[in-house]
């Protein structure tokens, strides 16, 4: 599996094999069934292999579970994911809440969801690349 090199001036490189975008306002809230719980997590970054979510508080300790979240495009169209499997990657508690990076695991997912993750990638791309963020 080959990594994007994204390095920039500072010397920093990225080591997913794709780069997370920023979820912007339009990107909801993320749900997440863990052990027949619900959980509402923050979405911080997205591709189309995982996500980025941020919780107040823990998360129970897991391998994975299902997330479902919505991202509505520019021209107004609203796509919907629902029970997306993930595996849990990555956590990290701070004083304020929890980090997770969670990998979709879409072996099993229709090619509909799949091309819906895609999706909504471009038009978080098409929105960094118009600098949108101020970054």
């Amino acid at each position: 599996m080959a990594t994007e090199d994204t390095g920039d001036s500072f010397g920093f490189t990225e080591k997913r094999e794709l780069p997370r975008l920023l979820c912007p306002p339009a990107f909801s809230n993320s749900l997440l069934e863990i052990g027949g719980a619900q959980y509402e997590a923050d979405s911080i970054n997205f591709n189309r292999n995982g996500l980025g979510i941020f919780v107040n508080g823990r998360l129970p300790n897991v391998d994975g579970g299902m997330v479902s979240f919505q991202f509505e495009r520019e021209d107004r169209q609203l796509i919907e994911i629902t029970g997306l499997p993930f595996e849990l990657v990555y956590s990290n508690e701070t004083e304020v809440g929890s980090q997770y990076g969670l990998k979709f695991e879409t072996g099993g997912v229709s090619d509909d969801v799949k091309e819906a993750l895609r999706e909504i990638e471009i038009e978080l791309g098409r929105q960094a690349t118009m600098n949108r963020y101020g970054l």
